[in-house]
Parts: structure tokens; sequence; C-alpha cells
């Protein structure tokens, strides 16, 4: 028996005008793959299930980078042709893949929905599936697979658990000639993941009665919550079981997303939400330190270009008392070329997000490095007691990577601002408070505001149902 193993993720914010290309991406092949997968823990999880099990795994193409705009076409197909030509040259028995669920590339809008296509054309094999809680779950994604396992956390803490549960779905479709059937119901509701933490109600509720549900003859429930900086017919909350053949899920289903929907009133945000002048007054009056900012509506994890720059011009505005600050941080090549050209004064972001303008800075370089583990170079700048990392390529700040990359210790720093939603538990123990900023940007929580045109509606809370 042999099973083939891929992985290509990424989510895909289509109101960021970024190509991700291939230098975006860190990507394995082979053998390379299973000495790389470790960091990865959905790939991590079911290739250490079928070690396990003894059962010979085919290791074929693993791409992954930080969420950011649709994916250059030329490098996906390269991705696809290998994947394709690995399940057409192996005598396989099922594919396993770990996917994101949101991914597009330049002219495909399903990427995860193709993929399955793709190799249903070569083989008629059975395709099992690891995917992230905030999947776009379309019909190719349901019609096509044989099982499905999803993220049940957010922040994911439990991805290496979702791979190691879509692997156990093959194992005993393949071993133990267990038969299974997927179903599902949309839910008219699209939420921010900063409304939708599973360690805050009503989502912990929603979870325990999920977990309290599966059983041997429902292995797997998931609320994909859909991905809300994307504009798709498909773009919803999806309740979806992957359930023994023989067991009726009706009354399940039903009951749960009507449960769901009854409490869409209660999806709020998990921390203090201020408007940017007010986040960052508090933020300059607090006696806690490190006091922590969410620079939500740029997160680069969420897709966002990482460059928008309407904290940064209010906090410059304003008189810093002496404060020490930390800003992680800006994506921002051009402002890099200049100094490593010995220029001081660099115009910072705003060139690519669509919400912002570039700001002056006259700066003095702190330190200057090139990250192998970033793959890329980066700069810690500073201007009067705000020192500010920028990066050559576009990175993600959700754990403390970029910082310890420079040597720096969160603690020393009265305050930091990260271009995140919600703070990461890596993030929490160094936060003595924590805020988040309604801020401008490809990832704005404030959906009411972007302007969809392609959501079947009515869908909450962009329409009051």
């Amino acid at each position: 028996m042999k099973v083939l193993v891929a992985g290509i993720f990424h989510e895909s914010n289509t109101l960021n005008p970024i190509i991700t290309q291939e230098d975006d991406f860190y990507y394995n092949y082979g053998e390379d793959f299973r000495n790389f997968y470790q960091q990865y823990n959905s790939a991590r999880g079911i290739i250490t299930f079928f070690d396990e099990k003894k059962i010979e795994t085919v290791l074929s193409v693993f791409a992954r980078a930080v969420p950011n705009g649709r994916v250059s076409q030329a490098f996906f197909d390269e991705i696809i042709r290998t994947l394709i030509n690995d399940v057409e040259s192996n005598e396989i028995d099922a594919v396993v893949l770990a996917l994101h669920g949101s991914m597009q590339s330049e002219h495909i809008e399903d990427v995860e929905g193709y993929i399955l296509r793709k190799i249903k054309a070569v083989k008629n094999l059975p395709v099992f599936l690891s995917l992230d809680m905030h999947a776009i779950i379309t019909d190719d994604i349901i019609n096509l697979s044989s099982g499905i396992a999803g993220y049940q956390t957010a922040p994911h803490i439990d991805t290496y658990e979702t791979g190691y549960r879509a692997a156990k779905l093959a194992y005993d479709f393949l071993v133990n000639n267990k038969q299974y059937k997927i179903s599902y119901k949309r839910i008219p509701l699209l939420f921010a993941g900063e409304m939708s933490e599973t360690n805050t109600q009503p989502m912990k509720k929603i979870m325990e009665k999920i977990k309290n549900l599966e059983s041997c003859e429902i292995p797997t429930i998931t609320l994909f919550m859909g991905f809300p900086w994307t504009d798709r017919e498909s773009n919803s909350a999806v309740l979806l079981i992957t359930s023994n053949a023989n067991t009726d899920v009706a009354k399940i289903i039903d009951d749960l997303t009507e449960m769901i929907f009854s409490l869409r009133n209660e999806f709020t945000f998990s921390m203090p939400t201020y408007s940017v002048n007010v986040a960052v007054d508090l933020a300059l009056t607090s006696e806690s330190s490190p006091f922590f900012i969410s620079d939500s509506g740029d997160n680069p994890t969420a897709g966002a270009t990482a460059d928008n720059t309407s904290l940064l011009s209010v906090l410059i505005s304003k008189n810093l008392n002496g404060k020490k600050i930390i800003y992680g941080g800006f994506y921002d090549p051009q402002a890099i070329i200049d100094l490593e050209n010995g220029k001081k004064e660099i115009n910072l972001g705003g060139k690519f997000d669509p919400y912002s303008e570039p700001v002056k800075l006259d700066v003095k370089v702190l330190k200057y490095i090139r990250s192998t583990k970033l793959k890329c170079d980066i700069f810690l700048v500073a201007y009067d007691s705000l020192e500010i990392i920028i990066a050559s390529k576009h990175i993600g700040f959700s754990d403390t990577k970029p910082f310890d990359e420079l040597d720096l210790d969160l603690n020393d720093y009265d305050i930091v601002i990260v271009k995140l939603g919600y703070l990461t538990p890596e993030f929490e123990k160094f936060s003595s408070e924590n805020i988040m900023a309604l801020t401008s940007g490809c990832s704005n929580e404030d959906l009411t505001t972007i302007g969809y045109k392609r959501l079947q509606r009515p869908i909450f809370p962009i329409d009051r149902i």
C-alpha cells in the first residue's frame, strides 16, 4: 500500500494587488519535503501517522507562503505539473493533501477544486484533505474529496492533529474498508477570525458541541468560517461532516447550523477594539508594559500588503512621551534599497496598499541583517523613540521570529505594535495589556465597508438578517 502526500498552502487576499511570486514560497520536493515538513504541522501530522502505521508514502511537492495577493499563475502551473506527474508515474492507492482552502492564482479562483479535478482526470483515486478553518468550501471540494478534516481551533493550534485526522480517514478507508460520505450545509455568515476565536464565546460552546458529536461513525465535523477578504460566490460559513456512509447526519447538521445561526449576534471581537486615534492614545498613556497594539487592517498573515501607513501616520503625529516603541513591521523593498544606498530620508509604506500613502521619515539605521530563516533583508530603523522593522519580502508578524532575528527582547519595550489581528499565544506571554486598532487596509475588520460584488446575499453581518 502506498499513499501520495503533498501540500499546497496559501491564503489569497483578493483585496491585495500584490501577486505572490515563486520566491515568496517555501518550496520543497520529495525527500527535501521530508526533511522540511517538521515546520508545517498539518503535513507533519499526515506523514507521522503513515510512518507510525508503516504505510509507504510518496512525498510530492510542498509549497507554502505567507498569505498575500493571488499566486503567480506560472508558479502555480509549475507546482501542479509536478504534483500530477507524481500521481501519474507512481503506483499509489490514495492521495492525502495538506491544503488551505482559500488559495487563488491569477487565473483560477477555486485552486483546491482545480487540484482535485486534475488528480481525478489522471487517476480516479480517493483524495483526503486537511484544510484550514478559513477555507472557502466549493462544490468541487465536496464532490471530489473522499474525506475532509479541518482545523477546529483559532488561533490554529491543532494543525498537526488535523493532518493526523485526515491521514486516519485515508487509512481507515484503505485498510478497514470504511466508506464515507461528506455532508454539509451553508450558513449565511461571514466573520473575520478576530470575531471567531475558539477559546471565546460563542465559538467555545459551538466547538464543544461539535467535539461531543464526533464519534467512530462521525470522525470529523468542521465549522469552516470562510475567508472574508476575498469576494467569491462560495464564500460563507459551512458546516461539514465526514461520516460513515450509512450514518444519518441530517438532524445533526440541521440542529448545529440552527444553533450557530441563532448565535450570530454574539460574535464580537475577542479583545478590546478602538479607532486608530484612541488606540494610540491609550497605549501612550498606559502604565502597562509591554502594551500591545494590533494593526488589524494590515495583517500580512490575513493576506494584507503589510505596508499600510494609517496607524504610523497617527503615531508620529503624537508626542511619544519618551515611550520605547517597536513596530513590526513594514514590507517595503524600495525603502530597503534606499537604506542600503545610505539614504536617511525614506518614503515608508503606501506603495502597494490602496488605502494609504507613503510616510516621509528621517531615520537612523540601528541594525541590518540578511535573514536566511525569513529569506529577506531586514532593517531596524529609529525615528524618535520609535523603532521600525522593514523587510524586503512580504513576511508575517504572527510570532517573534522577525524580532528574534534582530536579537530584540519584547520585554525591553513599552509599546509593541504588530501588523496582526488577535494576538497569538507566542505574543500573549509577553503582553501585559493588548488592544486592536481598527485600521484601514486589505484586512479591514469592518466587513460592512468592503464593497463585495459576488457574495451570495443576504449574508450576516453585511446584511442584517
